[in-house]
């Protein structure tokens, strides 16, 4: 989803099961109930770092060292009350908020290469 650039689970209504389910190789994508319980088991084992460390060294082998790569970062405003984040810059308001960074790799061509996220 996050190379796909959808930012949540709801998201993947909005998309062919069929078509989504060829992009990623597989028949169709899992519907949206299933998709969360899997995300689930996937943070409780605390394996999503080495999926993407692993996705990661896989396209490494294909990419050529010539190749330009391009860092787009983004600011994401916090505002609930639930967590206590620190504050981060916020361009656009001119403030210091609480928020996250995100910093996505994008190839010369735009395609996405890896997605990170900072408190």
């Amino acid at each position: 989803m996050a190379l796909s650039r959808i930012k949540s689970a709801e998201g993947l209504k909005q998309y062919s099961p069929g078509k989504l389910g060829k992009l990623l190789g597989l028949d169709r994508v899992p519907e949206v109930g299933c998709f969360r319980e899997k995300v689930a088991q996937l943070v409780q084992q605390c394996k999503c770092d080495l999926l993407q460390d692993a996705l990661y060294d896989d396209w490494e082998d294909h990419m050529d060292e010539k190749n330009l790569y391009y860092i787009d970062g983004h600011v994401r405003i916090y505002t609930g009350d639930k967590a206590n984040l620190p504050k981060k810059y916020v361009s656009r308001q001119k403030l210091c908020l609480p928020a996250t960074l995100e910093f996505w790799v994008n190839t010369q061509t735009g395609l996405p290469l890896l997605c990170q996220y900072r408190d």
